[in-house]
């Protein structure tokens, strides 16, 4: 899906992507070390035929320390239609679950919560042998990055004063964000609504603080 180089499925050394009549368990995996717990998103481009829930791909994050056997031939439990992913496994993929029975590309972006330590990417595909949907999967543009949130602050009744920054910006997961608001000469701060919970008592001196950005905000 554009570029030199992808990830996908062949039952002949690469030449063609294609799968055969026998069952397969087969993973594609690469260690990465999160040094920051916090909200990452995964993306990456897919598409996979398949059948039902017996041929299809799955994506996880797992960590390392759980000592996983991810070789092939092992299905971890995930043998025929059972899909059950092994305790502490991540599914990374978005719709969750499996991902088959699509001949076109499609985009999987995901935010998941991951701790700081080592991590495999994993992508798992497998089939029971049973009937043949070409063409297998096919993965491309893998990326990791921290997540970002949504804040979207304003004045609100009548507007008599400020809230600085104000406006509809974005902030990175786990950011520490300040809001200073400014009332006009004869004017005091009287609510202070953080998505629709009145938090007027968490203001100090005309300042409010989020520690640690995890979600999106509406201020008003």
């Amino acid at each position: 899906n554009g570029g030199a180089n992808g990830l996908y499925i062949s039952n002949d050394n690469g030449a063609s992507n294609t799968y055969g009549a026998s069952a397969s368990y087969v993973y594609a995996y690469r260690q990465i070390i999160v040094e920051e717990a916090g909200h990452y998103d995964i993306n990456f481009d897919w598409k996979a035929n398949g059948e039902s829930t017996r041929d299809l791909l799955r994506a996880f994050a797992i960590p390392t320390t759980l000592g996983s056997n991810i070789a092939a031939g092992n299905a971890n439990g995930m043998t025929s239609t059972n899909n059950t992913a092994p305790s502490g496994w991540i599914d990374v993929a978005n719709p969750q679950g499996k991902l088959n029975l699509q001949t076109a590309w499609q985009h999987s972006e995901k935010s998941v919560s991951l701790d700081a330590t080592a991590y495999n990417l994993v992508f798992f595909w497998k089939n029971d042998g049973s009937v043949q949907n070409m063409t297998p999967a096919v993965v491309d543009n893998i990326s990791i990055e921290r997540s970002t949130f949504t804040i979207n602050a304003s004045v609100g009744g009548e507007g008599y004063g400020t809230i600085d920054p104000s406006g509809e910006f974005t902030v990175v997961d786990g950011a520490t964000q300040v809001f200073t608001m400014t009332p006009w000469d004869g004017f005091a701060l009287s609510s202070f609504m953080v998505n629709g919970v009145e938090s007027l008592s968490q203001v100090v001196n005309n300042t409010y603080t989020i520690e640690s950005v995890d979600v999106d905000y509406t201020i008003v």
